[in-house]
């Protein structure tokens, strides 16, 4: 059944949203300048609590960059996703219509496309949401690999992070491997501190334990002064990550210690034969 496309916003909620944006990204510059430091709450790594229990959401930049204000509820609809972020796309794509080298408004698109589906999929439990999900996150990637088209590099910060995204759209669209490939690449071409830490957080995520540690250290080592937050985040992942090993190790001696507490007692052995 096809979706019902939503009623325009009028021109001054959509001019309301792209000043948020516009404030938020020179507040994001200013700190580069050192005139302005974001708490560690509002930087690249950032990981929504509610989304960790349906899926790990990953963090990026494009969710700060189009982020609803705290006076602003979260839409729990598919139409309501659509109704929120749709007049903005449409606005963005006017312009690049007008102009496909604007890559300022391709930037726009891209993280308003993520921050989309970032949201989207925190009431992705119906097919109708999580396909909306999958062609947001299919628009984001897009997006983001036409605006590193238009740069040409990675050399700045905002490349780096827009490369960031757009591995972490492959992962929401379910191809893992890709989005590893991409991060590792941009990891040990450029030692981008969030790069490692998503890396640290996917292979988390897959169990992979050594290698998340190995992943976050490096994350660490390429934030010394804890400038992106990527340094205090990545260390207090470290430390859980070691806690838990630590319990499960404790766990598994405290199971050895009764079974040879058992086998003392001469009521049983570890082959489950009777001690004589």
């Amino acid at each position: 059944m096809a979706t019902k496309r939503p009623k325009k916003r009028n021109k001054q909620t959509v001019a309301a949203q792209r000043a948020r944006y516009k404030k938020q990204q020179e507040e994001l510059a200013a700190q580069k300048n050192g005139k302005k430091k974001r708490s560690g709450k509002e930087i690249a790594v950032i990981v929504i609590s509610v989304i960790v229990a349906l899926g790990l959401m990953l963090p990026s930049l494009a969710q700060i960059f189009a982020q609803p204000s705290s006076s602003e509820s979260i839409p729990t609809t598919v139409e309501g996703f659509q109704e929120r972020y749709q007049p903005l796309v449409d606005e963005l794509e006017g312009e690049l219509s007008a102009d496909p080298t604007n890559a300022d408004a391709e930037l726009e698109l891209a993280n308003t496309y993520y921050q989309w589906g970032s949201y989207a999929q925190m009431f992705g439990a119906t097919e109708e949401f999580q396909a909306e999900v999958q062609r947001v996150f299919g628009e984001a990637k897009n997006a983001y690999a036409k605006y590193l088209e238009l740069l040409g590099s990675t050399d700045s910060e905002e490349a780096k992070q827009a490369s960031v995204s757009e591995a972490l759209c492959d992962y929401y669209l379910g191809n893992t491997g890709e989005a590893i490939a991409s991060l590792t690449n941009l990891a040990d071409s450029t030692d981008y501190a969030s790069a490692w830490a998503n890396l640290g957080m996917i292979y988390s995520a897959q169990g992979a334990t050594e290698t998340a540690l190995e992943c976050y250290e490096k994350g660490v080592a390429a934030d010394p002064d804890d400038a992106l937050g990527v340094k205090s985040y990545c260390e207090q992942q470290i430390e859980a990550l070691q806690n838990t090993s630590e319990s499960a190790e404790t766990g598994t001696d405290e199971g050895a210690s009764d079974e040879d507490s058992t086998a003392d007692d001469g009521s049983s052995t570890a082959g489950g034969s009777e001690a004589e």
